[in-house]
């Protein structure tokens, strides 16, 4: 049941969980067993679920947004380190022995985050074949 006229301005999210929520409503008024309390839980309830199919999707953006910024933040980190590293005249040897290191590691860091990343999106495509 698509709603025309809402009461209120609505999200696109808030809508489609109205829409949830009034399509299981008629749904059960078709059977007479149901008294009307039971019909409005049946609509919260759907509406409740909806709701949080769009919580988790946004949660899981979001980790996969922050995650893709900690690869960044590695990467351009490493970048930074190798100048450094490869800075002759200005920087000691020891300093540039460290920078090395240092971009070794962001390297090593950002590709453990997009190895995890893979692996999430692997288990997930894997999760929806099932």
């Amino acid at each position: 049941m698509k709603s025309d006229t809402p009461l209120v301005t609505m999200r696109e999210d808030e809508r489609v969980c109205f829409d949830r929520a009034m399509d299981q409503w008629l749904a059960s008024t078709k059977r007479p067993d149901l008294s009307e309390q039971d019909r409005v839980k049946g609509a919260l309830l759907a509406y409740q679920r909806q709701a949080f199919v769009f919580h988790e999707k946004a949660l899981l953006e979001a980790h996969q947004r922050g995650q893709q910024r900690a690869v960044d933040w590695h990467r351009k980190n490493a970048r930074i380190c190798r100048e450094i590293a490869q800075d002759d005249p200005r920087i000691n040897e020891t300093d540039r022995k460290r920078a090395g290191q240092a971009a070794i590691q962001h390297d090593a860091s950002a590709t453990g985050i997009e190895a995890m990343m893979i692996e999430d999106r692997r288990a997930k495509a894997q999760g929806a074949d099932q």
